[in-house]
């Protein structure tokens, strides 16, 4: 997933998608430079019932900024 992240393209990515709009990036280049620099942690969960449930629970107490599902 961080991979993708870091070398996907905004045609492709709600993340990049939306740091091009909340940032004002002018281009892929300034976003993939943004991306280095941030910190991500993922943890593995197998359960796929409880991915869905610690990402769910997660969006509500951390409400990020650029979450699309926190928005809808």
């Amino acid at each position: 997933m961080l991979s993708d992240h870091k070398i996907g393209n905004i045609k492709g990515s709600q993340f990049r998608k939306a740091l091009m709009k909340n940032y004002n990036f002018k281009n892929e280049k300034e976003i993939s430079n943004y991306i280095q620099k941030c910190a991500f942690k993922f943890k593995e969960i197998e359960d796929s019932i409880e991915r869905i449930r610690l990402e769910y629970f997660a969006i509500a107490i951390l409400v990020p900024f650029l979450n699309v599902k926190a928005k809808q």
